[in-house]
């Protein structure tokens, strides 16, 4: 009976320690995170939205708790299931250098979504490391590209010293009936998000962020 007992409450006690992991690699709580690994608590653990605490650390920008966690092999090409992003991803939000070389240095992989939401954000330090990584010449001119749209003199400057190229733009009439049908909000393969509307019979919009 005590044993039934026992494997019954089993399942709820693991649950209780991922919650607490996670809440700990939220905060930043290294030496939490660290001793719920020691007491078996799957460092791939899946939490909401399909998230790590590899994914959180990193988006918090908690070094020292994505160094534990690295330490313990977490998976850096784990992918989240709202953006399908990945800790590279989330440390490019706010742009934690750091975080990013410690990523690339354990084997991340892809260097063109994190690029684009690092130009998005302005985030200087984050894209010098990014472009270490060499991302791909498209990558490079949609970020060429948005950095020009934002005036971003500096970033400018990095993506073509790492051989951003601008597009060739081909101007194209079009009757005010067509354009219609390219209004709207739509989403890039790097998640990024754009709006555009037809405004005095030209179609305007571009990066929401913006």
């Amino acid at each position: 009976a005590l044993l039934s007992v026992a494997l019954l409450q089993a399942p709820s006690d693991l649950e209780q320690r991922k919650e607490q992991f996670w809440e700990a690699a939220r905060r930043g709580d290294a030496a939490t995170v660290k001793a719920l690994l020691a007491k078996g608590v799957d460092v791939n653990a899946r939490f909401r939205s399909d998230t790590t605490a590899l994914w959180w650390a990193a988006y918090k920008g908690h070094i020292d708790v994505v160094k534990v966690l690295l330490d313990h092999g977490a998976d850096v090409n784990a992918r989240e299931a709202g953006l399908s992003s990945t800790a590279l991803d989330a440390a490019s939000f706010l742009g934690n250098a750091r975080i990013l070389e410690m990523l690339f240095e354990k084997g991340a992989q892809g260097a063109d979504v994190p690029l684009s939401w690092a130009v998005g954000f302005g985030h200087v330090d984050a894209i010098k490391v990014i472009l270490a990584r060499k991302p791909s010449p498209e990558a490079l001119s949609r970020a060429l590209a948005a950095a020009t749209q934002k005036n971003n003199a500096a970033i400018v400057e990095l993506l073509k010293k790492a051989g951003a190229v601008e597009t060739v733009k081909v101007a194209v009439e079009l009757d005010p009936d067509t354009l219609k049908n390219y209004t709207g909000l739509f989403q890039n393969r790097e998640g990024m998000e754009y709006k555009f509307v037809l405004k005095d019979g030209k179609l305007t919009g571009g990066n929401i962020f913006d």
